[in-house]
Parts: C-alpha cells; structure tokens; sequence
C-alpha cells in the first residue's frame, strides 16, 4: 500500500492522496501546537500571582527582572548545550530549509524550538508564539513525509501544509494559514497546491475548536466603518505602520550584527533588557494579547499606548535580533494594535460622532505592521478578517495594509524581515519558474528505466546474455566510481573462451563518469547534483533496491524544463 501511495504522490496533480495526507498532517500538527500552548500557559497560570495568562504586570517590578534575566540565561545554557547547529528556529528557518534544503527539517531544531520556545514566552520574553508554532508544524510534517519515505516533491507540499495547519490551530485562522503558507513560505499558488494545504489548515482549526472552542481570537463589539470622511486618516495610519515596521526591520538588521557574541552572552543580554524595559513597561513582557485587548477597548492613554509601542520595538528587535528561538509576527500584532489606538483616540477627538470604534482602528494597525513587515499584504488582510469575523473590515483593512507596504517597500526600501534575516545566517531564498517546475516532478517519474548493472569483472557468456536483453544503459562500479555505458559503446575482444571481461577491454569509447541519486528526489536535487558533481549523467537507486533502477541525464532534465532560460517547456 505504501509503494502504491508513494507512486501515485511522483504527480502532484494526485488531489485525493494529498488531500489525505493534509488531514493527516492537520491533526498532528494541531496536537502538538495544543501541547506547545500548554507548555507556554500552564507555567504562567502555577506561577503568576493571579493566575492569569500573560498577566506579568501582577509581579513586582523586582520580580519582573529576575524573570527576564533568568529565563534569558537559562535559555542561553540551552541553546549552548545543543550546538550552534541545532539553534536555528522560528519562521525564518522553515523558508530557509524549504528554499535551500529541499524542505527537510531536522528534529533536534524542532526539539529545541518546543523547548527553547517554550522557555522564552513563559518566561516573560517580548515574543510571539506563532514562529515556533510554524516551525513545529512544519518539521511534523517533514517527519511524517520522510518516516514513510514519501517522494520528495510531496515534501514541500507537506510542509506548507503543516505550516498552514500550525498557524489555523494556533489562531482560528484556516484561511489566514493558507495564506501565509503560499505566500510567505512557499512562495507561489498553484491549484495542486492548495488542496492539502487547506485540508491541513481545516483540520489544525478543528482541533483547536475541539479542545480551546471556536471564539475569534480578538472579539470587539461594533466593527463598523462609521463614515467614508475617515478613510483618508486610515491612509495615515497605514503610511505610519510603514516607518514603524521599516524602524523595526532596521532596528533587527543592526543587532544581528551581535550575533558573533556567545550565545550565552547574547540571551542573557536580551533577557536582562527585556526585563529592565519590564520594570517600568510591564506589558512588554510575553505574548502581550491583554494588551492588545486593553488597546482596543480604549482602556489605555496615549502615553501608556507610546510607551508600550517603544518598548516591545526595542524588546523584541533586540530579543529576535540576538538569535532567540521566538516570533516577530505577535510583538508586530501589539505595536500595530497600540498604533492603531492612537489613531483611533485622535479620530474621536476630531470628530466624536462621525469615528469609528478605538478598536476599528487597533485592527487595522495589527494588519498594516503585520504586512509591512512580512511583505505579506495578503496574508495580513486575510487574517484580520478572520481574527475579528467581521466582513466589515475588508475595504479599510485593504487601504491600510497597502498603504503600509508601499511605505516599507518602496519609500523605505526595505525588504521583509524574513529576507534580512536570512541574509543575516548567510541564505537566501531563491525563486525562478524552473526552479518550480523542477520542485514538483520526482526523479522517478522520468528517468530511463532499461538499465543493468555489470560487476567489474564479468564472464563473456554472462555478458553476452546480457546483451541480449531490452537493456539501453549498462552501469559499473570502479573503485567507489560509477560509469555508465551505452550499447553502442560494448564490443567483446577476443573470443567466447575468454574467462573474462574487464571494462577496459569491453568499452569502445571512454566511458561516463556518473554520481548517484534516489529515485524519490526531486528533479531539482538532480540538477544541484549534477552542477556539484560536475556530471552529465546519474545514476538512480530507491530505498528497496540495492541495485541502480534507472538512470537520469542532463538531456532528459532539459526535456521537463529549458535550463539555461530558466522557463518550463
């Protein structure tokens, strides 16, 4: 049944497997995001005095300190102790193991993430929780698609799946997660490829549903545009979200310079200013939706709305900057909600009976930081919508996203912080039409399958059988080298009494030097190798044959894809 289903998924056009494997997905990664969220709340609820979520502001200014500071260290002892290799986290990670790594994600990264992440939020740090919630999703899914040994163009496909899946669970938002996953992740929408990623997202929703129940995750009563007159003010806050998310990009830029410190030294640091921010700023401190809550409600001044922005910007820009294994997307929710406040207290003093709700306008901050500083207006749209349920929120929630993004984009020039940052670990993600069309057909499904395998020496009767059969390609393992030849290369020397034949003397013209490659790559893998390799001609195995099962040429990679243009034929 596995070889069954693992040939079927070499076609990415299978809508009914992969639609499968979404829902299979969906319900892991929604059961490890619910563990992850108790991991993160059921600290705060034993500890903090009133027992309450994200309340921080209970303890004492003291308190608050020791708080950061120590989970700042203890974090730091952590991510020594598992190795520079296995500390890289979070949203940028999974773009860089998709874009450059052919989407595999190794399990010590994810383990450090669940653990390390789970560290930071519960101990105060300015953070978000839907990095590593991205993270999680998507190294299940790398797991599950490599444990049964899956072809790899399903690999990608899974994985936004379970980033999808991640960001649904974490936050009600299955649409929003499909999104974010074809827009910040994948990077491209393709019909083939919506289908398990929504099949994903609905079931990592249903599962949050089951277990935490179905209310948005921002409830405000009244979310109504009270007049057109205020649109031009929306524009506004949109032009500032965009200098507030271009400081932001730029402030992180500058602290990744740090990063050449030990990781000891940089989390220690991060959490002590976080925690000396905290004693004056209490709302710095975690997840920060009880701010967000207070900001929409009107329950905050201008100088408390200032202060909070001010804090989590340098907080977080320093606490991301330095390496920490946390989001940027949730302090972003908080900066643009107390943002959007400010705002939304100015149009009621102008014009009391003619603005709309303080938290009409927090929302729509949330979505112009959120998609400035992700280059993601889309994503950013759509999860306002579904965050609040409110049909109301589209034409305004447009206007301010995009306004936003031109501001970071083309005013500020910056690109998204995802990019900066993995400039900043030395990647980057790279998008061409053949690089797409490559990703998504499997070395299986276009190889030369008529290939046999000829030991180093070989009897002439032996040989001669061999010639006889419906075989192309012959291979040869020389000194841990493969060669391959072609039928018209063989000419027997000598007579049938020859005892036996040796490929110097059987091959005519000099034979190709080959390199190796499973069957379940992708067509992708296959051109990096032969580039590497400086080869013209693979050699294809499969995890059930010890034997080559095929072969795949540069000439046939140019038969799926034009190459040298780079566009698909």
């Amino acid at each position: 049944m596995l070889n069954a289903l693992r040939e079927r998924l070499e076609n990415s056009e299978r809508t009914t497997h992969y639609a499968t494997l979404g829902i299979l997905s969906g319900l892991l990664v929604g059961i490890v995001i619910l563990a992850f969220r108790m991991a993160l709340e059921l600290p705060q609820t034993s500890l903090l005095p009133s027992g309450l979520l994200d309340d921080y502001e209970s303890l004492t200014p003291v308190t608050r300190f020791v708080l950061a500071c120590g989970s700042g260290l203890l974090l730091g002892l952590l991510l020594w102790v598992s190795g520079n290799a296995n500390t890289r986290t979070g949203l940028v990670h999974v773009v860089d193991r998709v874009h450059n790594h052919h989407s595999i994600m190794p399990l010590r990264n994810a383990l450090v993430q669940f653990i390390g992440g789970a560290i930071a939020i519960a101990g105060g740090q300015s953070a978000g929780r839907e990095g590593p919630a991205i993270h999680l999703g998507a190294a299940v899914n790398s797991w599950l698609c490599r444990r049964f040994k899956l072809p790899n163009n399903s690999l990608r496909i899974l994985v936004g799946s379970g980033v999808a899946a991640a960001i649904a669970a974490s936050f009600n938002t299955p649409i929003a997660g499909v999104i974010f996953a074809m827009e910040v992740v994948l990077m491209e929408y393709s019909v083939a490829g919506f289908i398990p990623v929504i099949a994903a997202a609905v079931t990592g929703t249903l599962i949050t549903h089951t277990a935490l129940g179905s209310a948005p995750a921002l409830a405000i009563d009244n979310l109504s545009l009270a007049s057109l007159l205020e649109l031009p003010l929306m524009a506004l806050l949109g032009v500032a979200c965009g200098f507030v998310a271009g400081l932001f990009i730029a402030l992180q830029k500058r602290v990744t310079r740090l990063r050449h410190w030990h990781i000891v030294a940089r989390m220690t640091l991060a959490g002590g200013i976080t925690g000396a921010i905290a004693m004056a700023v209490p709302g710095v401190m975690g997840l920060g939706y009880d701010s967000i809550q207070l900001a929409m409600t009107g329950q905050m001044g201008l100088l408390a709305l200032a202060m909070l922005i001010s804090a989590k910007l340098i907080a977080t820009s320093i606490s991301c900057g330095l390496g920490m294994p946390i989001g940027f997307i949730g302090p972003t929710f908080v900066i643009g909600a107390c943002l959007g406040a400010i705002f939304g207290i100015a149009a009621s003093l102008i014009s009391p009976e003619q603005a709309s709700p303080i938290g009409f306008y927090a929302l729509l901050g949330i979505g112009a930081c959120m998609g400035a500083t992700l280059n993601a207006p889309l994503a950013a749209i759509i999860a306002v919508i579904e965050l609040t349920q409110s049909t109301h929120m589209i034409l305004p929630v447009m206007l301010t996203v995009i306004t936003a993004n031109v501001i970071n984009t083309d005013i500020l020039r910056q690109p998204s912080l995802v990019s900066v940052m993995l400039t900043t670990v030395g990647s980057r993600h790279q998008m061409s039409p053949m690089r797409n069309v490559l990703q998504r057909v499997v070395v299986n499904s276009c190889m030369a399958t008529k290939v046999s395998q000829i030991p180093p020496s070989i009897k002439a009767s032996t040989f001669n059988a061999l010639l006889q059969e419906d075989v192309n390609f012959f291979t040869c393992k020389v000194d841990h080298q493969w060669y391959v030849f072609e039928r018209s290369q063989i000419k027997l020397q000598g007579t049938e009494d020859i005892d036996e034949v040796r490929p110097t003397l059987v091959f005519v013209d000099t034979p190709k030097g080959a390199h190796i490659i499973n069957s379940n790559a992708t067509l992708l893998e296959a051109h990096q190798t032969l580039q590497q390799h400086n080869r013209d001609i693979l050699v294809v195995f499969n995890n059930t044959h010890p034997q080559p099962v095929g072969l795949l040429s540069r000439k046939m990679l140019n038969d799926v894809v034009d190459i040298d243009s780079g566009w698909g034929r």
